[in-house]
């Protein structure tokens, strides 16, 4: 049997487990030839094991061995006479504390028992005031003894304590399995060749994670990965690889069940309900007009945009077997930024400072949390959902402190909106309210929305007039104004709508 070294040189991540190569130099000998690997992973799957070698060699069979070590010899027993005599004593020791707790509670019942006979003695007009004060000393002279011996009795039972006290050694886990590679080679002449071993291993992961560092010349954009890895194996100066590719399992689809139509009578009455619908936009012209691919609402792992991707570490890493978090750098790429303050009051009641630039890197951005610096240090943390290469996207860097906003609704009352009272309308109006506290200038976007109808039963009629100049709603509804806010300015803006729907329309 021939040692076999073939260190670990590269590592595929996966979002569940990892891919290991070793590769190693067999010096073999002409004719057959067995070789064992140690220090192998235990949780190596067995299925998934292979070798490869290059020449005219042959890998005659390649296998997994586990076996577990012949527990230690027990450790030879103390001597039990010197143990038992000490709980002998101690149980005396208990035996006399249990009398003295008698005795001192018979010493305080008769020192009870004496003061009130003294008060009756005294209501009496009896004055024996020598012979009462010799028994309430005698009483508390015994009291005193009796808790100096209980104190006594105490302490030589801690005494014993201590003697008889051994620390308690941890209780051994048992010998770990001892998992080995054998692998068995058929050479026609005395040769040297490399060898390539690869298998699967649980219990490691891996998730995207970046970070951005926003200056004035611009923002530097840094894509990582942060892996996980409790195998058994350090991985030291190895070559890392992160794909998010997923291995079905054959799943069949579900069986068809029958579904049974019947007819119903339309209602007159027309139910409405308000939802929030996301607006996904095309690209522009400049991307080539390429629509983006289809995001999942729900992705169990990591968010590719549908798309096998392989990403590879900018160096070699080291990775111990610790279950800790480690930080792998995957790219770099510098990008121009377009800094804006953008106002969405009906979400938040502050000006958030954005900025808006493109992927300049030849690989995607993976979904996964950013880490915000600028000058001052590390402000916060944003999230960034799947960027494709060349695609724009935005990020948000926090409240811009020096705006503050008032943002009020009002509702009118239901009336009607024609001569039959087929329809019915409701006034509605938006008012907000923007004060610059500093003594700088900001400009600030501001974005409101209107309802927009789907049926010919209900319309939104926006009112021109009564709404701040230069407020258009868009075919979404949206409704931006840009604002100049001058040092320690206030701007006041206005959005009025009328919702009108016919009378047998009902709100769910």
């Amino acid at each position: 049997m021939l040692a076999l070294q073939a260190p670990i040189t590269r590592v595929t991540l996966l979002e569940d487990r990892a891919y290991v190569r070793r590769q190693g130099l067999l010096d073999l000998p002409a004719g057959r030839s067995r070789w064992r690997l140690e220090g192998v992973s235990s949780l190596l799957v067995d299925k998934t094991l292979s070798a490869q070698m290059k020449g005219s060699a042959k890998v005659i069979q390649v296998s997994v061995e586990r076996s577990v070590p012949p527990p230690p010899a027990p450790v030879p027993s103390e001597d039990p006479g010197p143990g038992l005599e000490r709980q002998r004593q101690r149980r005396a020791l208990q035996e006399q504390i249990m009398l003295n707790e008698r005795e001192l509670q018979s010493a305080s019942s008769i020192f009870e028992e004496l003061t009130r006979e003294i008060c009756k003695s005294v209501a009496w007009g009896v004055d024996e005031t020598s012979e009462w004060e010799a028994q309430l000393a005698e009483l508390s002279q015994w009291k005193e003894q009796l808790v100096e011996e209980r104190h006594r009795l105490e302490m030589a039972i801690e005494a014993l304590d201590q003697q008889g006290f051994r620390p308690l050694k941890p209780n051994p886990a048992g010998p770990e399995p001892v998992t080995e590679v054998f692998l068995e080679v058929e050479s026609a002449t005395a040769q040297s060749l490399p060898l390539q071993l690869e298998y699967s291993l649980p219990c490691a992961c891996w998730r995207p994670s970046h970070r951005a560092v926003l200056a004035s010349g611009g923002m530097e954009f840094h894509s990582e990965a942060t892996c996980w890895q409790n195998t058994g194996e350090d991985w030291h100066e190895v070559d890392l690889i992160f794909s998010t590719q997923r291995f079905s399992l054959g799943n069949e689809p579900p069986q068809p069940q029958l579904d049974t139509l019947r007819a119903q009578k339309k209602s007159a009455e027309v139910v409405v309900a308000e939802r929030d619908q996301e607006i996904f936009e095309l690209p522009s012209a400049e991307l080539g007009g390429m629509a983006p691919a289809e995001r999942a609402s729900e992705v169990p792992g990591i968010d590719d945009g549908g798309q096998v991707i392989h990403l590879r570490a900018s160096q070699k890493s080291s990775i111990p077997s610790h279950g800790k978090p480690v930080r792998v750098a995957l790219s770099t790429f510098l990008c121009e930024a377009e800094r804006e303050n953008v106002l969405m009051g009906e979400v938040c009641s502050e000006v958030v400072q954005k900025s808006r630039q493109r992927n300049t890197s030849n690989d995607p951005l993976l979904a996964g949390p950013v880490d915000l610096i600028r000058e001052s240090g590390l402000i916060g943390r944003a999230r960034l959902d799947y960027v494709a290469a060349a695609e724009p996207f935005t990020l948000g860097w926090g409240p811009l402190t020096s705006v503050r906003v008032m943002r009020q609704t009002r509702q009118g009352q239901e009336e009607k909106d024609d001569m039959l009272g087929g329809w019915m309308r409701v006034k509605h109006t938006v008012e907000i309210t923007l004060s610059n506290l500093s003594s700088e200038s900001h400009a600030v976007k501001v974005i409101e929305r209107i309802p927009v109808s789907e049926l010919k039963q209900v319309e939104v009629v926006f009112d021109h007039k009564s709404s701040s100049p230069g407020a258009t709603p868009d075919a979404n509804g949206f409704v931006s104004w840009t604002v100049e806010l001058g040092a320690h300015a206030r701007h006041h803006l206005k959005l009025a709508y009328s919702l009108r729907r016919r009378k047998e329309v009902v709100t769910a």
